[in-house]
């Protein structure tokens, strides 16, 4: 899914199973809507812990910092 893999059918139905929805489509929509949000509020977190972790810990190890912070958030 994240590096443009497609859903067999078994991944579909197992997935339209879990999230109890009517519509295979559906289901695969829902889920790239949640990977979507989840990105969005990861890469949110990462910009606003850079300017707490880069002045402390200078760029490469403070880069670091705010993506470890904010995925395991």
């Amino acid at each position: 899914l994240l590096v443009g893999r497609r859903f067999n059918l078994r991944n579909k139905m197992a997935i339209q199973q879990a999230l109890d929805r009517p519509g295979l489509q559906d289901s695969v929509q829902v889920i790239q809507s949640i990977i979507a949000i989840t990105l969005i509020f990861e890469i949110t977190g990462i910009f606003l812990l850079l300017p707490v972790f880069v002045p402390k810990y200078g760029l490469n190890y403070g880069l670091w910092l705010a993506i470890f912070h904010s995925v395991n958030s």
